[in-house]
């Protein structure tokens, strides 16, 4: 586990990430945000990414989807809506943004008896804006610290 500060969910995130064969990671984040009047979002970035080399600090690749959902109201009638499935409110808006991610980064993690992780990387960032729809690239970057388990 550990929390990335901006990276591919933008802000502060909080992650769970499990490692696979051949230096494989597969993560899930999750950053909840709450605005005034009520309203309610979650980022959450998946990605897979791949530790180059045998030995650590390793070089590493990756790529994922960032998946933002916010729910909120159009009037005083205020009603939690479910994130994937619209809500039984006809006041309540759910709107679901899917914007792309890269990175490319470094990891340290030192023996397991010290149970640290840094990380640090470039996170480019593709959305869509306007209409019709056009493919933005936001040069991002992100720094991990966590824990491993």
């Amino acid at each position: 586990m550990y929390v990335e500060i901006m990276g591919s969910a933008v802000f502060l995130s909080i992650n769970y990430e499990r490692r696979t064969a051949y230096n494989f990671c597969l993560r899930i984040g999750a950053t909840p945000l709450v605005a005034r009047g009520g309203a309610f979002a979650v980022i959450v970035p998946l990605t897979v990414t791949k530790l180059l080399g045998t030995d650590g600090p390793w070089p590493e690749l990756g790529f994922g989807a960032t998946v933002l959902a916010a729910v909120y109201r159009q009037e005083n009638d205020w009603q939690v809506a479910p994130l994937f499935g619209g809500g039984h409110d006809s006041n309540v808006v759910l709107r679901r943004e899917v914007f792309f991610h890269a990175f490319v980064g470094y990891r340290w993690a030192p023996p397991v008896s010290a149970n640290s992780l840094v990380r640090i990387g470039i996170t480019p960032l593709f959305f869509h804006e306007g209409y019709p729809k056009v493919w933005r690239l936001l040069w991002w970057g992100g720094l991990s610290l966590g824990r491993v388990f």
